[in-house]
């Protein structure tokens, strides 16, 4: 994992410092971060993505839209 993320909810990641990073990368290392936390491979993605349909449960939420 690139990312950190610390007890307190501040994160970090590996080898960069966040002030010299511009908005954009910011946003990148925001995604890789959240992608990390889930827990997921990439070739988790391509399953889910099979398996999910609209009226379908995930985590408790119902998919409204794909």
């Amino acid at each position: 994992m690139f990312t950190k993320i610390n007890p307190d909810g501040t994160w970090s990641c590996q080898g960069v410092d966040f002030k010299e990073v511009n908005r954009n990368l910011y946003g990148a290392l925001c995604k890789l971060r959240d992608y990390e936390k889930s827990g997921f491979e990439p070739d988790d993605l391509d399953r889910v993505k099979e398996n999910i349909h609209i009226g379908s449960s995930i985590n408790g939420h119902i998919v409204f839209g794909i």
